[in-house]
């Protein structure tokens, strides 16, 4: 299964880890800015903004992404309602990690 970890908090490290466990997930992890370099997540990890909602399901629909783990900080709320109704739209699974 393809997933799509949302990150840039402790907690989404965690995340990551945990999920390298299963061999059948394939994780990318994804970063708005990291603030220096990124740290290890075992899996990985894609740098920057999506370019708006259409360039966001492009890369879920070419991508073949079956989930979306959202890990993002609480004040990311852009980023978690635009991937929560993009999961809606395109029909995969969304979780969000709440603190």
């Amino acid at each position: 299964m393809r997933l799509l970890l949302l990150a840039g908090t402790s907690e989404a490290r965690h995340i990551a880890f945990a999920l390298s466990r299963e061999s059948y997930l394939s994780v990318t992890v994804s970063l708005a800015r990291p603030d220096s370099r990124p740290q290890n997540y075992g899996w990985p990890v894609r740098i920057g903004g999506w370019g708006g909602e259409d360039a966001f399901r492009a890369y879920l629909e070419r991508e073949g992404v079956e989930g979306i783990i959202d890990a993002t900080h609480p004040f990311a709320s852009v980023i978690s309602h635009r991937a929560a109704g993009l999961a809606r739209e395109i029909d995969i699974p969304y979780v969000q990690f709440l603190r």
